[in-house]
């Protein structure tokens, strides 16, 4: 009970490790039970549960109180007024709408948030019966609400004598749902009281002047397999870990439905007769699902590494800084207290495969620390000796299905003086002069079909072997393997007026001021996410690329293939990082293995086949409902084969590809039926990824098939191979459907309607792809398709997520509209976080992670290659310079891009014109050079290098 005067809050928590005050019911006291309309409780990943649930009538543990249905909170309170503080958050992106109240005083009218966020706000209510009730608000509980949405989270609750009239809204951060760091959301942030910058090349740095409260402040670490977050917080050091094997279920599992290609022949029948809806209705009942039950349409989830935690002494800190060099891949932390000078540095070393975390002070013995492992998977931590925390553990079932990857996380403290010893399942070190800690983590995944691994052997074998090294050895390896591919390439465009601001305040301001140095710092984070996630051996970057919070990653974190993952791999070549291309070649070959059982199990086909979807076991079936109907992703991620032909002239890589680029094209070539309506060839069942249209030939498939062919006949010619199949690709590709302009001179989204909305401003513009990534589309061979593809981008509109925005920036380039695309920069440049509304948005976070949002790594990569593409182009033979420079560079220069034929690049230029520009070719051969609409060609010999100035003469 609340009795007496007084300001301090009574906090009910709904944490189990937070006890209830004595005098407080809750829900009068009932057992809510597992079936209870309140659930209350705690257990790792369970929420996670909860979207898989149309309706919420089994078991719910979470962190939170959950509010379902008709559920109603009670406290027992004396009548009174009373300060009332409801905190509200989503542990789960299914979650949008707030509709809560206390007795009749409704809570965040009107708002809408996003997970990630807690929201805290005060109103005074009025207690006359002796009891508070807390309930969903029925006057904006609709039946869409429930249905959709299911559920409101409150974290915790606080009360007090009244001391204020007016209602007062609080923001409140919080990093994830674990009661193992309420430190770090019920605590007040480390007492920092002076602050400075680092010491440090500013552009090519994010630095900040507070520690990170959120994941998405963090600064970003990775060696291509293993990635780390790190919060630089004094107090309470988190390091948030990830490994790219760490995923649930299993390899070569039957997920296909064998009995699907009986059906086939029937739901094209229904497309053809105009039954589309009528169609998918039938196919989802008989293709999409296995009719045993046996498994179902869904794929593996990429999983987290889990956290260590560093505890220090708390003491008011002084000078503190942390920032993030890309330049040497280096996350710095620094500060003063009572005096003395601590600096911690960490990296993710490549070549010892390990993260290495080093603290220092400029006095001796001032080291001290608690250091803690934490697990989302029930794994169990034990030390080995004094020095060395263990955790080892199974990746959790999915859906019933055990999984196949264990797993070992090694931290291992190198202290030198004070001592360090094992306690309570953590680390204490006490009293050092410096230390050094290594962490390895290891599954026993080796290939997508074969988990033989050990990853007991794996990580004390690489943390033996770092041990053996000094830190300076393991610093020094790791700024020589950071330069070598980050120092290929160097971008200015022009001076800023904010350099001196810490970045989150750069961001802040970025739409009020001139800083073409944060365009430089974006595209330059690009390129180091792309060193950190996409190594070679490693897997490819999914759509986190590697670095993943939660229980599982956002939408599973697996390969979206419909557009995703391709956006990731649009990047490395022009960005001189051809290595990091890699991953995605191993993933193509997997799926040219697995996706065989596909093709043959749904269409009858040779070849092979990807849906719209796929993870780290190669499983390539249809899931997600209609947008998982699409089978075209086969095709779209085979034109990077031919993308990295077109830049290196590889034809040893060409070779070693080239089977997977022929099996694909052949699975198409059984796949098309001619369409008695029209008489061309078409894919049916298809779809224009995630509109809901199931059809025949959507313009995006044409596209893509018109590249498959044509690179298919070109590899084979190159290689001498195949003339019978190049003969019937040359036949399949004529007789495809064309691109045709609608009544409001749009390119039509679909070849058999014309359909297109004005009002339709879906994220997803699959139709443009003619005109970036392909070249199908340009004003100088297809005129009226480029005007109409342009009347289509307007339609669409510029506010999008993350990623759609990276791919429109590209489009607007391509659409040679230098202006447009910079300003769709300037949308990804901004904080995804809008204080006015307290919502997330498009935008970027302050660690410079693109917002979805959540967060999304392909607009990051897709936005940096659209720098690229406003500076340089080379499709269509030619090498056009600057053809969508904005007013906003009026000077610049990059050194060290690349272009197709084998080519690097790099120019200079000086009041929106071009100074000079160098080509320097890796073969023999003519090239053809466009500056506006001036052209010429130019003879070059292998590594001698040709400079043109602004009238393309040769200099």
């Amino acid at each position: 009970q609340i009795t007496g005067g007084g300001d301090a809050p009574i906090l009910i928590s709904f944490r189990p490790d937070r006890v209830i005050p004595d005098g407080f019911m809750v829900d009068a006291g009932k057992d809510f039970g597992p079936h209870g309309p309140l659930a209350y409780g705690w257990k790792p990943g369970t929420y996670r549960r909860i979207a898989s649930k149309k309706y919420n009538d089994s078991p719910i543990l979470a962190n939170q109180c959950i509010f379902m249905k008709d559920a109603a909170w009670q406290i027992a309170l004396p009548n009174g007024l009373y300060d009332v503080a409801v905190c509200v958050g989503s542990p789960d992106d299914m979650m949008e709408t707030l509709p809560l109240r206390v007795q009749d005083v409704p809570y965040f009218p009107g708002l809408e948030v996003d997970r990630n966020i807690f929201l805290k706000q005060w109103h005074t209510v009025s207690v006359k019966d002796g009891m508070l009730i807390v309930s969903l608000d029925p006057k904006r509980v609709t039946e869409k609400w429930r249905d959709t949405h299911r559920f409101v989270a409150v974290p915790f609750i606080e009360i007090r004598h009244a001391t204020q009239s007016e209602p007062e809204k609080t923001l409140c951060w919080s990093v994830d749902s674990d009661p193992a760091t309420d430190a770090e959301f019920y605590d007040p942030p480390a007492d920092i009281r002076s602050t400075s910058k680092p010491p440090a090349d500013l552009l090519n740095t994010l630095w900040y002047t507070r520690p990170a409260k959120i994941w998405e402040e963090g600064a970003v670490l990775g060696n291509g397999r293993l990635g780390a977050v790190v919060y630089g917080d004094p107090v309470r050091e988190r390091l948030q870990l990830n490994e790219d094997t760490l995923w649930n279920l299993a390899p070569n599992l039957p997920f296909a439905n064998p009995d699907a290609k009986k059906y086939l022949a029937q739901a094209r029948q229904l497309i053809f007769e105009g039954k589309n809806d009528e169609a998918w209705d039938f196919i989802f009942k008989n293709i999409f699902h296995r009719a045993d039950g046996k498994y179902g349409p869904f794929m593996a989830d990429y999983l987290n590494g889990g956290d260590v935690i560093l505890d220090f002494p708390k003491r008011p800190v002084e000078n503190y800084y942390r920032s993030l060099d890309m330049r040497d891949g280096i996350a710095t932390t620094a500060y003063t207290e009572e005096g003395v000078a601590y600096r911690r540095e960490m990296f993710a070393s490549v070549g010892a495969g390990v993260l290495v975390l080093r603290l220092t002070a400029d006095h001796p013995g001032r080291i001290s620390f608690h250091a803690m492992a934490r697990d989302d998977y029930g794994g169990t931590v034990s030390a080995e000796g004094q020095d060395t925390l263990l955790v080892s553990g199974t990746e959790p079932s999915k859906n019933g299905i055990p999984a196949a990857l264990h797993y070992q996380k090694r931290i291992k403290v190198i202290a030198e003086g004070g001592t360090v010893s094992a306690s309570n399942g953590g680390l204490i070190v006490a009293n050092a002069n410096a230390v050094t800690m290594l962490i390895a983590i290891r599954t026993n995944f080796v290939t997508y079909k074969d988990v033989g691994g050990d990853p007991v052997a794996r990580t004390r074998d690489e943390i033996a072997s770092a041990a053996n090294r000094s830190y300076d050895d393991l610093r020094k390896a790791q700024l020589a393997d950071q330069h070598q591919y980050y120092d290929r390439l160097s971008l200015n465009l022009g001076q800023a007026t904010t350099l001196d601001l810490p970045t989150d305040e750069r961001i802040r301001r970025f739409d009020q001021t001139n800083d073409p140095q944060m365009v430089a710092l974006l595209f330059n984070f690009g390129r180091y996410l792309m060193l950190g996630c996409s190594r070679p051996g490693c897997q490819a970057a999914n759509l986190q690329g590697i670095w993943n919070q939660w229980y599982s990653g956002a939408w599973g974190g697996k390969y979206t293939v419909n557009i995703n993952t391709e956006m990731n791999y649009w990047l490395p070549e022009p960005a001189n990082l051809s290595e990091c291309h890699e991953p995605l070649f191993d993933l193509i070959n997997g799926l040219a293995d697995r996706g065989r059982d596909t093709a043959q199990a749904y269409y009858g086909a040779r070849g092979w086949v990807c849906h719209h979807n796929t993870d780290i076991w190669r499983d390539s079936h249809p899931i997600d409902g209609k947008a998982g109907m699409w089978p075209m992703a086969s095709a779209w991620l085979c034109d990077d084969i031919w993308e990295r032909y077109q830049y290196t002239l590889d034809t040893d890589f060409l070779r070693r590809m080239y089977p997977a680029l022929r099996d694909c094209a052949v699975f198409y070539l059984d796949f098309l039926v001619k369409d008695p309506r029209s008489g061309y060839l078409v894919t049916v069942p298809s779809m224009s990824p995630e509109t809901g249209r199931i059809c025949a030939a959507p313009t995006v498939d044409v596209q893509l098939l018109q590249d498959l062919f044509s690179h298919a006949v070109a590899a084979a010619k190159i290689l001498e191979v195949d003339g019978d199949l190049q003969r019937q690709w040359e036949a399949d590709r004529a007789q495809l459907p064309p691109m045709k302009i609608g009544n409001w001179g749009q390119l039509q989204e679909w070849t058999d309607a014309d359909l297109d909305s004005k009002e339709d401003h879906n994220r997803h513009a699959s139709h443009l792809y003619g005109l970036y990534p392909s070249n199908q589309i340009n004003p100088w061979k297809t005129p009226r398709l480029f005007a109409a593809a342009k009347v289509s981008l307007l339609a669409r509109g510029d506010e999008a997520t993350g990623w759609s925005l990276a791919w429109k920036v590209n489009f607007w380039a391509r659409l040679r509209d230098g202006e447009h695309a910079y300003r769709l920069l300037t949308d990804l440049i901004r904080p995804s976080y809008r204080p006015a509304t307290h919502m997330w948005g498009s935008g970027i976070y302050p660690n410079f992670f693109d917002a979805h949002p959540p967060f999304q790594i392909d607009g990051n990569f897709g936005s940096a290659a659209g720098v690229l593409e406003m500076l340089l182009q080379s499709q269509n033979g030619e090498l056009d310079i600057l053809p969508a420079l904005p007013p906003e560079w009026p000077e610049g220069s990059i050194s060290g891009m690349k272009a197709r034929g084998a080519l690097t690049v790099s120019m200079s230029w000086k009041a929106g014109k071009l100074v000079s520009a160098t080509f320097l070719p890796a073969q023999d051969e003519i090239i053809h050079v466009r500056l506006g609409d001036l052209t010429k060609e130019f003879p070059v010999k292998k590594g001698a290098p040709l400079t043109v100035n602004s009238n393309l003469d040769s200099q």
